[in-house]
């Protein structure tokens, strides 16, 4: 009998967060919360019925007064349960650095 061992082949650390967020896909516009994010992707929750392979904009509120950060394209990768995960596939190099600085003071945090 052979064990099998989760493997997580993430690119980037997950950070706990919870943030809102607002989904837009071709018909559909949704709110719903940040569970989960990373430089390259994250895990939320929404009323939103999403597909494997659905692609949207996001527009979420990073929190302690960071503002709105808009992702312009991203791919539902999984989806079950009202839960879903994204992979950030376009956004601007300035909203890419703010995501990038905000990760960093949560690693930082972290390690406090």
């Amino acid at each position: 009998m052979r064990l099998r061992i989760p493997m997580d082949l993430r690119a980037a650390t997950r950070f706990p967060v919870s943030c809102p967020v607002m989904l837009t896909a071709e018909s559909l516009q949704s709110r719903g919360s940040i569970l989960n994010l990373s430089v390259w992707g994250c895990a939320a929750r929404g009323p939103a019925e999403v597909r494997r392979g659905d692609r949207c904009s996001l527009s979420l509120v990073i929190p302690n007064g960071a503002g709105h950060l808009v992702i312009d394209l991203a791919r539902v990768r999984w989806s079950a349960g009202g839960e879903f995960g994204l992979e950030f596939l376009n956004m601007t190099t300035p909203a890419r650095s703010r995501l990038r600085r905000f990760l960093l003071d949560l690693r930082t945090a972290s390690l406090c």
